[in-house]
């Protein structure tokens, strides 16, 4: 382990020259305290502590308790308290690539790199590294060792490296900043034009089916999104971590627009809304989820066109399919038209909002979503034809019935699985599906599963949390889906054993988002728990496949 620790010492600063040099592309002109790119890391101290966390919630306490020791036993020299990582500039078109480390002693620092066979050359207040990685050179000011592999990129440097790379670090692991208006406008332009030319070649390659033209407008909508995000885009933030406080792993991300973009409007118009859908926000559900969204006038008029299209080509591919009665093509074309009426009278409604649950355990499966409609009475129509249809069908038995389920009326259809259902399936869903489609209001909603009916109750009658800040979030719970994975023949003794050994009952990933000026933000944690879930699944599926067990 020694050696190893030997090793990466030499690496790290090579690391600040290497980092860099994958990010030129992504640097623009400006002065040394106004980068385009910044790459950070937290101090070592932090490093180290973080590391060592997350070894004891793998389980490897006992292995970890030395590391953080024996790491500053060879890191003498370096300034342990102070944020380090990589900065990008431009000079014109060309790159400048400058890594930052914090010391306290560079002599110290250069003499133990000299112990480990780094080459090292002062003249005047450069120094000059032979690395097995990479030749560097060296300047120190105000506190860092300024570490680039072109002694022209340290003729100047930033006054406070310190507050550039804590800004980004913060208390990440890791944390990255773009800003985009910083990247010549050369470069950007050159960005767009790969992207045209890859969707162009993308669209070359569709063929003649019906399909095709709706692609070639899905296409053209998303480059025309990419092109005006690259040309209006602020800043791109990102960092990742652990906070041993909450025992959460944790993603946060921020993309903001320029002043007046599209973006920024788009974040403008958002302030004050919240989903009418909290409820389905269930915590002991294995998936949770609601959300909204606010369409801006070209975006209702883009996506129309384009459903437009697709109603047009799936009319046609009924009408040449052949294969049903005068009555069922009739039936077929009326629900589809009904469905895209539904879809057309929303998106002119300007505002989507949506909520859904997945209840799994090792009992079966269950899913309900519900999404806010401007034409309830169409989707009411939509029901009756599609109850009508399973009634007259000979091909799989369902029955029909009428149900209330948690102040809902629905339409509940029992589906029977046919012969020849292959047995997997049938061991993970069951033999009978239940599928419930009913309204209440605005609100439409659709149940299915082995028995959504309960599920639904549950999410009536559930609270929902507040919170109206927040456009969307995802909720996931990892123990129930283990549990349903289990009822599979094959699965079921690695999960049992794995799920007996996890004592703890914190098993949630859970991704946010939310509006903020000019942009938004999203921000993931996962219980930190979950890395001894992982790594015990982990061993005891490679157990089992060097055992030649068939999973």
């Amino acid at each position: 382990m020694i050696r190893k620790l030997q090793k990466a010492t030499v690496a790290a600063l090579a690391v600040c020259c290497t980092l860099g040099s994958s990010l030129l592309a992504l640097a623009q002109s400006g002065s040394a305290n106004d980068p385009a790119v910044i790459v950070a890391i937290k101090s070592i101290n932090g490093q180290l502590d973080d590391i060592k966390y997350i070894g004891e919630k793998a389980g490897f306490g006992d292995q970890m308790a030395m590391v953080p020791m024996l790491a500053r036993g060879f890191l003498g020299g370096v300034d342990l308290k102070k944020p380090a990582g990589v900065a990008v500039w431009f000079d014109g078109q060309q790159p400048v690539v400058v890594g930052m480390v914090p010391v306290t002693d560079i002599d110290q620092l250069l003499d133990q790199l000299a112990g480990l066979g780094v080459n090292v050359d002062e003249d005047g207040d450069l120094y000059f590294l032979e690395t097995p990685a990479e030749d560097m050179v060296i300047k120190v000011a105000g506190g860092y060792a300024f570490v680039s592999d072109s002694e022209d990129a340290l003729a100047t440097l930033p006054q406070d490296p310190a507050a550039i790379l804590g800004g980004v670090s913060k208390e990440y692991m890791l944390g990255a900043k773009l800003f985009v208006q910083r990247i010549p406008a050369e470069l950007r332009e050159m960005a767009i034009e790969q992207m045209e030319e890859g969707f162009q070649q993308a669209m070359d390659e569709l063929d003649d089916e019906a399909l095709a033209d709706v692609q070639r407008e899905a296409n053209q909508m998303q480059i025309k999104q990419l092109i005006d995000m690259v040309e209006t885009s602020d800043a791109l933030e990102m960092g990742m971590g652990v906070s041993s406080a909450t025992d959460k792993l944790i993603f946060d991300m921020a993309f903001t627009g320029l002043p007046g973009s599209k973006m920024a409007k788009q974040a403008e118009i958002s302030k004050g809304k919240s989903s009418g859908f909290g409820k389905f926000l269930v915590d002991s559900a294995a998936m949770s989820m609601n959300g909204y969204g606010v369409m801006m006038e070209d975006d209702k008029a883009s996506t129309k066109a384009l459903l437009s299209s697709l109603k047009q080509s799936a009319m046609s591919e009924l009408d040449e399919d052949g294969s049903m009665s005068s009555d069922e093509l009739t039936l077929v074309k009326g629900l589809l038209s009904d469905l895209f009426d539904v879809l057309d009278s929303t998106i002119d409604g300007g505002f989507v909002d949506f909520g859904g649950t997945m209840m799994m355990d090792k009992e079966g499966i269950n899913f309900a979503g519900g999404v806010a409609l401007a034409n309830p009475t169409k989707f009411d129509e939509m029901i009756v034809k599609l109850a009508g249809m399973a009634k007259t069908q000979n091909e799989v038995a369902i029955e029909v019935t009428d149900a209330t389920v948690g102040g809902v009326g629905f339409k509940q259809m029992v589906i029977t699985l046919p012969e020849g259902v292959d047995q997997e399936a049938i061991d993970m869903f069951g033999e009978k599906i239940t599928l419930l489609m009913g309204r209440k209001d605005a609100a439409a909603y659709l149940a299915v599963g082995t028995e959504p009916g309960s599920s639904f109750d549950a999410i009536m009658k559930n609270s929902g949390p507040s919170g109206d800040e927040i456009s969307a979030q995802y909720n996931f719970r990892v123990i129930p889906m283990m549990q349903f994975a289990s009822r599979s023949p094959q699965a079921a003794d690695i999960i049992d054993q794995v799920l007996a050994g996890f004592s703890s009952k914190n098993d949630r990933i859970n991704v946010t988002q939310k509006m903020i000026p000019n942009g938004v933000a999203v921000n993931a944690t996962a219980d930190a728990d979950l890395i001894k879930l992982f790594s015990d699944l982990g061993q005891m599926l490679q157990g089992g496949m060097m055992g030649g067990a068939d999973f």
